[in-house]
């Protein structure tokens, strides 16, 4: 067996473009299978870069985002069928194309996988989002963590390489969407929205593109997506076929609204599938929320009565236990003593009764995090690379 190199995806840029993604799979499923100790990081492998990568353009996570400055449907549906080409991520090309290969290799060695994306660029990657990583490690040493991202898989080395040189298992891959919608309801709406049918909407189009990729993912591989503004703080390898409310009635405690930044289904779950057909029959994406938490609300309610639609709907408390109007108090450095005592039960009831906690970035993302917030107390508690 020849020696694997700290940095898997070294011996693949400086070769001279003779292997395709079965060849380079062929090779990695034989590295997997060794006993041997010091090929452990071979496991993390499958972060190829193809050796067309030095010929790809730089990745522009600003293209799609132009659809928000126009202000006319039918200019925005124009837009998009004419710059298609130029939008990295939804075509199939030398990167993506290896999507599917990459994916069957490094998921055959997991039995607990959990799944991310991030749709922009790299230079926006930070400590949060590196906190989140490690949270889900943390908590799941033994897990695999695919995040489908074309920023990181091209340039996303020094964000993975500390998790590699620990031994853990994490992948960023760039998305083939063509191979990952075919045969679903969704194939055809992406076929219209290339033709110009379909209006992206004046919502961020990245957004609503995570809402039905998330399901996509889920559908096709089956297994646990995170946002990544998500922390875990406990074991969820227990959980299957669950979805989180993001509120509940004050008087009877029944939920009503559920939330997409937690997910946790079998592959081909019919009610995957009842989200997927939702997405592509009713969208809209001009109303926030519409394609993503209002969605699988809508859905839910619809099919409760349905024996093999059932999941488990968990309470707020599990996996949003603040609600996105109130993340700011988690944040800041307790002022006063009655702050601290209410600090601490916070912190001793999020530990007891919650699987993640949401930082809700949308309203967060600005946010000074002060030394002893709650937020950070819980980024340190669940940290790996702080820890010796």
């Amino acid at each position: 067996m020849e020696s694997m190199p700290s940095n898997p995806l070294r011996m693949y840029d400086k070769s001279e473009g003779k292997n395709d993604g079965e060849q380079i799979v062929k090779h990695l499923n034989n590295v997997v299978k060794s006993p041997r100790q010091e090929d452990a990081s071979a496991k993390n492998i499958l972060n190829v870069k193809f050796r067309a990568l030095k010929r790809l353009k730089p990745f522009k996570a600003a293209d799609i985002e132009e659809l928000q400055h126009i202000s006319i449907p039918e200019k925005r549906q124009e837009w998009l069928k004419t710059n298609w080409a130029s939008i990295h991520i939804l075509q199939k090309d030398d990167i993506s194309e290896g999507f599917a290969h990459r994916m069957k290799a490094f998921l055959s060695q997991c039995s607990l996988r959990f799944f991310t994306i991030w749709i922009a660029p790299l230079s926006v990657f930070g400590p949060r989002e590196q906190g989140s990583l490690e949270s889900i490690f943390e908590a799941h040493p033994s897990a695999c963590v695919t995040i489908i991202s074309r920023s990181l898989d091209i340039q996303g080395e020094s964000v993975l390489q500390p998790f590699w040189d620990r031994g853990l298992r994490v992948m960023a891959i760039s998305p083939d969407l063509p191979f990952l919608f075919q045969k679903t309801p969704v194939q055809i709406w992406f076929k219209k929205l290339k033709k110009g049918i379909i209006d992206p909407g004046e919502i961020s189009f990245s957004q609503n593109l995570s809402n039905v990729l998330r399901l996509a993912v889920l559908y096709k591989y089956g297994g646990i997506y995170l946002d990544m503004d998500v922390i875990v703080l406990r074991d969820m390898s227990n959980l299957s076929n669950a979805i989180g409310a993001q509120s509940a009635d004050s008087v009877t405690g029944r939920w009503c609204r559920l939330n997409t930044a937690v997910l946790i289904f079998d592959h081909h779950h019919p009610l995957l599938l009842k989200f997927i057909q939702e997405f592509a029959r009713n969208f809209n994406g001009s109303r926030w929320g519409h394609n993503g938490p209002y969605m699988v609300t809508r859905v839910v309610k619809q099919v409760q009565a349905i024996s093999d639609h059932q999941c488990t709907v968990f309470p707020p408390r599990a996996f949003y236990p603040v609600d996105w109007a109130h993340i700011d108090s988690f944040f800041r450095l307790p002022a006063t003593g009655y702050d601290q005592q209410w600090q601490s039960a916070k912190l001793q009831q999020l530990e007891e009764e919650a699987y993640t906690l949401h930082l809700w970035n949308r309203k967060s993302r600005d946010m000074d995090l002060e030394n002893g917030s709650i937020v950070d107390i819980l980024f340190h508690r669940h940290c790996i690379f702080c820890k010796k």
